[in-house]
């Protein structure tokens, strides 16, 4: 570290000398490069790892000759760099340690020297006695011994001389615990094992009911100045805690609270006893808090931002109300690499999914619809598929109508939102949808099937449908506008009625 400091010295010297040739000689006198800086041949020269004990350094202040030019502040300033820097150089040795002496403190931790003045402790203990001198003079049952290095004396309790301990009165607090005194000295201490209320001094005795439960007694020491006092239970009536199937807390799993029955008590307490509660489509019968999912406020809704399971498995359904509100959001990234997740129900409570929000499930199907949008028939009233929506589905059409609900009140679905969905077939939209975000479906390789119920084609990027397999159909409403562009001519249109 101090050669790199020379180091730096030596180039602000040199630097500082430029300067000052440049900026500062201003008369006619130069010197050829054979002469001598009458800074430099002041300065002793000494060799960094000489062993010899650094002697205190000397400032040699000669009168300039008449003939010498004097030094501008820029030299001075240089030679003072170059001083300090070599006293660095003349400092960097290996120490030599020596010891010095004890440490003061016990157990006296020994300190050695070395001829530059640096000191160093290294764990090493002294050789000690330790000497009995008398009684302590505070507390005269304990012996006092004097150490043999630094002379101080330690009070040993474990050196105890003859004494007795005396019963000297009771603390103030409740159960007024006994005050041992030494007979030699001030010394005392508590002793909890000796009482008042043990020793009959004292009695507990009844102060009245509770008011806010006056079933219950309170009962209070007659120490005097003690103010200790506790709640007896039960002691001026039978009561009980009285339960009903609305009175349960907030936190699931909703214990129950009970009333106390004593007239004109109002006391409340938890019991172990819990509500009477299910879970009504993944959703809790009593504080609608959700079974599967995680969820956020969001306004006047909720957000859902996950699921409580990290590897959740099969068929999940996301709720339309969750503590009573609105599920309006699913949100970034919430449902990210569920490949274990095979299908999803979205509510129609849903108007915006966020981006990234099911990329990457790789098994994922959307739920079909209840009843197909131009028929108007569930599923299971369909014999063949003469609905023109419905014929698109030849091959499956006993299992209903177009797979892929995607919540009829979806507005925005965000970039990259069903990215990679490679197992995904069918989507449908409902009247509200209007803008696909870029990358929305791209990826999705078994895409066979695109619907809408909307006249106004939605809002779409260049690659909002990047991937996707040839021959998709696209099923749109007869009067329906805006389905033209490079992206839906890839697709097969077919307009129903």
């Amino acid at each position: 570290m101090k050669k790199v400091i020379l180091v730096i010295l030596l180039i602000s010297f040199v630097i500082s000398i430029g300067v000052s040739c440049g900026l500062g000689v201003k008369d006619d006198i130069s010197q050829s490069p054979e002469t001598e800086s009458p800074v430099a041949s002041k300065t002793p020269v000494i060799s960094p790892n000489t062993t010899t004990s650094p002697q205190p350094s000397q400032t040699v202040q000669e009168a300039p000759s008449a003939t010498e030019k004097p030094l501008s502040d820029a030299e001075k300033q240089a030679a003072e760099y170059e001083r300090i820097a070599q006293e660095a150089l003349d400092n960097e040795h290996d120490h030599v340690w020596v010891f010095s002496h004890f440490q003061e403190r016990h157990p006296h931790t020994a300190v050695y020297k070395c001829e530059c003045g640096a000191t160093g402790t290294f764990g090493e203990n002294a050789d000690y006695t330790m000497t009995i001198i008398g009684p302590s003079e505070k507390h005269p049952h304990y012996m006092v011994e004097e150490c043999s290095i630094c002379k101080n004396h330690f009070v040993n309790e474990n050196l105890p001389t003859e004494l007795k301990w005396v019963l000297a009165g009771y603390t103030p607090e409740h159960p007024h615990y006994g005050i041992v005194k030494c007979s030699q000295c001030e010394y005392s201490y508590i002793n909890k094992a000796i009482t008042a209320h043990g020793n009959d001094v004292c009695q507990l005795i009844v102060d009245g009911a509770e008011d806010s439960h006056p079933h219950n007694l309170i009962i209070k020491c007659n120490y005097p100045g003690c103010d200790y006092s506790y709640i007896e239970k039960n002691t001026t009536a039978e009561w009980e805690l009285e339960t009903d199937s609305e009175n349960y807390g907030i936190a699931h799993p909703h214990f129950l609270y009970g009333l106390c029955s004593y007239e004109g008590c109002h006391h409340a307490e938890k019991t172990t006893m819990i509500a009477d509660w299910t879970w009504d489509d993944g959703v809790c019968s009593i504080c609608g808090g959700a079974k599967d999912v995680l969820y956020a406020s969001a306004g006047e809704g909720v957000m859902v931002t996950g699921t409580v399971e990290i590897e959740y498995a099969g068929h999940l359904r996301i709720p339309d109300l969750i503590e009573f509100k609105p599920v309006e959001i699913i949100g970034v990234e919430a449902f990210f690499e569920k490949t274990l997740m095979t299908s999803v129900s979205i509510p129609d409570s849903v108007r915006i999914i966020e981006a990234h929000a099911f990329e990457n499930c790789i098994n994922l199907q959307l739920e079909p619809l209840e009843m197909c949008p131009v028929c108007k028939l569930p599923q299971e009233l369909r014999e063949e598929p003469e609905c023109p929506l419905c014929g698109l589905f030849d091959e499956d059409h006993l299992n209903g109508h177009p797979i892929g609900n995607i919540g009829r009140n979806v507005e925005i679905v965000g970039e990259s939102a069903f990215g990679n969905c490679t197992a995904l077939e069918s989507v449908h939209f409902g009247e509200n949808i209007h803008e696909l975000m870029d990358n929305a479906f791209s990826g999705c390789i078994s895409l066979k099937r695109i619907s809408f119920s909307g006249l106004i084609a939605p809002i779409i990027f260049p690659n909002t449908f990047e991937g996707l397999p040839p021959g998709v159909k696209l099923c749109v409403p007869v009067f329906a506008i805006g389905f033209e562009g490079p992206q839906w001519d890839l697709m097969e249109i077919i307009y129903y009625e």
